[in-house]
């Protein structure tokens, strides 16, 4: 029973974690798909080597060959192999480098399986596209060639261009034409192209020998895809080894007058159907050229043959005098331009020329005139008699340069199709590009007006536009508000507030649909936004609503300065843009309620923070004054110490906190107003660890903690409440020791009187290396000497 094709191609799965791979196999057959996966790239390119994909997915980072050196390999052996990179590691360069060697697009893991089958899914549809246009040149091309040097009756040039066109559509390491000599006994090589052809030209060799011989005796094709192993095939070549080979035997008349002959050499390769066709066909056109040059000797003969050519050929064929004017058009134009040939003859033909392609056309009717029998090949734009653009491949030259015949010979065809083909593919290939560079945009910053920029800028090189615009929705006044642009003259656009319900932006954001003004001018109702087309002479509007999450977030607009009727996949593709724009603003809009969410919440802790620490003065009314005396003071100090601006902030706050713990602390030792016992001090001691106790299940406060906790220990290590020494006290809280000290001795407290500054300074001094860190005493001394030569403020 025969297997019937896959439903959508074949993939090759590549990653060297087993179980994903095995994953991605069976979810891909599960979808249609037929799957091979592989643990290794170099597993992986044994088999691309062994048989043909449609398609690679390949993880990035693997051992012994890597996801880029395996699509390296992988576009040698099918050069429209289309990869696809999986990688945890998505980093911009990363992307460049895979798109570099030919990857089609990347996907970031962890990721589910419906964000791998819509990149698969384009990448098969590249896939087709570029096979089915390849296909299609190869056999235009050698048709077009057989078709024109049919025309020729000098087998010479014939066989030369039979030679260079199997050579260019093969890409072949070389193509020999072997002739029949007269008495049918050998062949001998008339034209080579490629390797060795000084050494093979002219060469015979006999009917016994090599592929040549084989298909001359047997009069029928021989095509070895591979490699050539038997002997008996080898040809007379002193070096050099036939890997892959084509042998197509030239009939004229019924009878063998020649070999082609295509050989692949030093590697293997594949020779595809369209190519073998298009060989045939080749082949059988130069044999009838060498037939044609005995029978048509004469003049007369010849342009009766010619003629008989032209009206058979299924091209359109026109003959141009030396001006340019049509001397005779074959039937088959009609088809092609909608002329009859009688509408066309005398005519002008660079009348019927674009005005952008007439200088190309002189140019290789100026070359074909001068240069007889020289074969130039063009496209150019031609107009069909209902007044459309027509895309035709056409070859010019002047085979008639006989005696009392003076004429160039054009043939050509419509390749409108084939043209929009190949601008799709390459639409598609730059729309793709554009969307990862948005992407890329967005994921990589969160400063809408960068991400904007990047979009606006692919919105007009891909949509082809003069300008664009995005107004963003605020929800407080109900108005569109523009947010950013391209392409505009003036400055009136950046001044423009619409309040809903006005306009067509707003039109598309109340209606939540692409609104569409091919031409303002015959639209139902006004433009409201008359300056813009007054000064900047706008014809054609498009509106698009920006939706993220079922919310209206704004509109993209886009303006050109001339009436637009765009395809179906420009609509497409500006819908996807909007697409991507409101994922950049609706990322940015949470990020902006999320920054000031997170303001607003510290606001609150600090606020909260401070209100503990006046409520702590307010119960000790002798202490009043001194939290914020010490905060401020310690903060100079950190910042002297160089600590950082978050480190500052820990500090602030532990700072504030520091006597936090006394609310533990009974108001009959706190405030009793003579000296306390032992018992008393042993209750007073344990303030630090009930300042622990109560905040360090406060996440947020717990890099603050080393104030509130520690600043009792001494250098010494004689301090409470866990006896710490020199630098195992947390820096904040040996900075802090010394202000705290300070202060609380500069303070008059029910147990004694406020110290004179003198002796306070002196008593900190004297306990540096004891009671305080030195370098923090020392830190001490140069901010309080730099804050006593600060200017004082006047009152005034």
């Amino acid at each position: 029973m025969k297997m019937s094709p896959p439903k959508f191609g074949q993939v090759l799965v590549v990653d060297d974690e087993t179980e994903l791979m095995s994953a991605l196999v069976e979810a891909l057959t599960l979808q249609g798909y037929e799957a091979d996966g592989f643990v290794s790239g170099k597993a992986a390119l044994e088999a691309l080597e062994r048989q043909s994909y449609d398609l690679v997915l390949t993880d990035l980072m693997m051992p012994e060959m890597d996801g880029i050196a395996l699509l390296k390999a992988g576009l040698k052996i099918d050069p429209h192999l289309v990869g696809v990179v999986m990688t945890g590691h998505g980093t911009v360069p990363t992307a460049v480098e895979a798109m570099k060697v030919g990857a089609f697009d990347y996907i970031l893991k962890p990721f589910k399986m419906t964000e791998v089958l819509p990149v698969l899914a384009r990448a098969r549809e590249v896939r087709r596209l570029r096979l089915e246009n390849i296909q299609l040149r190869e056999t235009v091309a050698i048709y077009n060639l057989s078709q024109t040097i049919a025309f020729s009756l000098d087998s010479k040039l014939v066989l030369e261009n039979s030679a260079d066109a199997a050579l260019q559509q093969t890409e072949a390491d070389e193509v020999s034409i072997m002739l029949l000599t007269p008495e049918n006994r050998e062949l001998y090589i008339a034209v080579v192209r490629g390797r060795d052809r000084e050494h093979l030209l002219g060469q015979h060799l006999s009917l016994q020998e090599g592929i040549a011989g084989w298909v001359a005796r047997q009069s029928e094709p021989l095509i070895l895809n591979g490699e050539v192993s038997d002997a008996r095939f080898a040809p007379i070549r002193p070096r050099a080894e036939i890997r892959s080979a084509i042998s197509m035997p030239m009939r004229a008349a019924g009878k063998l007058v020649g070999v082609l002959n295509v050989n692949s050499l030093q590697s293997r390769r594949s020779f595809t159907p369209g190519q073998i066709k298009a060989l045939s066909i080749l082949t059988s056109t130069a044999a009838a050229a060498l037939e044609n040059e005995a029978l048509y000797s004469t003049l007369e003969a010849r342009e009766k043959h010619f003629r008989a050519l032209i009206e058979n050929s299924s091209d359109a064929v026109t003959l141009l005098n030396p001006e340019g004017r049509v001397i005779y058009t074959s039937a088959s134009a009609r088809r092609v331009l909608g002329y009859a040939p009688e509408e066309l003859a005398g005519q002008n033909a660079f009348d019927l020329i674009h005005p952008d392609d007439r200088q190309t056309m002189l140019t290789g009717f100026i070359e074909a005139a001068q240069k007889p029998r020289q074969v130039q090949t063009t496209q150019l734009r031609v107009r069909h008699k209902d007044g459309a653009w027509l895309w035709i491949e056409g070859t010019a030259q002047n085979l008639l340069a006989e005696p009392g015949v003076e004429a160039v010979v054009v043939n050509y065809r419509d390749i409108t199709e084939r043209r929009r083909a190949d601008e799709k593919i390459e639409n598609q290939l730059r729309r793709l590009s554009a969307l990862r560079a948005i992407d890329m945009a967005i994921t990589s910053s969160l400063d809408l007006r960068i991400t904007l920029n990047v979009l606006l800028e692919h919105v007009i090189a891909q949509l082809r536009v003069d300008a664009t615009a995005v107004l963003l929705l605020n929800r407080h006044l109900n108005e569109l508000e523009y947010a950013a642009g391209r392409g505009f003259r003036g400055a009136s656009i950046t001044r423009l507030r619409l309040k809903l319900g006005e306009g067509y932006a707003s039109q598309a954001a109340l209606e939540r649909r692409t609104v569409s003004i091919p031409n303002l001018a015959e639209a139902e109702r006004p433009f409201t936004k008359a300056e813009l087309t007054a000064d900047e002479k706008f014809v054609a509007l498009y509106a698009v609503p920006l939706v993220a999450k079922g919310q209206v977030k704004g509109v993209l607009e886009v303006f050109h300065r001339a009436r637009l009727d765009p395809d179906p996949d420009w609509l497409d593709f500006l819908e996807t843009l909007a697409g991507q724009a409101a994922i950049a603003i609706d990322d940015a809009q949470l990020f902006d309620g999320l920054q000031r969410s997170n303001i607003e919440l510290a606001l609150a802790y600090d606020a909260t923070i401070e209100g503990w620490s006046r409520a702590m003065d307010l119960r000790d009314k002798e202490t009043e004054g001194h939290t914020q005396r010490v905060t401020e003071l310690t903060l100079e100090l950190a910042r002297a110490a160089g600590m950082s601006d978050t480190e500052i902030a820990h500090v602030r706050r532990g700072a504030l906190l520091h006597d936090m713990g006394k609310l533990g602390v009974p108001d009959s030792i706190l405030l009793k107003p003579d000296k306390l016992t032992d018992e008393e001090w042993v209750a007073m001691r344990k303030h630090p660890q009930h300042a622990y106790d109560m905040l360090s299940s406060i996440h947020y406060l717990r890099p603050a903690l080393d104030i509130p906790y520690c600043h009792h220990e001494k250098w010494d290590g004689t301090g409470y409440p866990h006896g710490l020494k020199g630098e195992q006290i947390p820096l904040a809280a040996r900075l802090f020791a010394v202000v705290d000290v300070w202060d609380a001795l500069r303070s008059d407290r029910p147990y004694r009187a406020a110290w004179p500054e003198e002796k306070v300074l002196e008593h900190v001094r004297a306990q540096a290396g004891t009671h305080f860190d030195p370098k923090a005493v020392e830190l001490f001394f140069q901010v309080m000497s730099e804050k006593a030569h600060e200017p004082k403020q006047s009152a005034g």
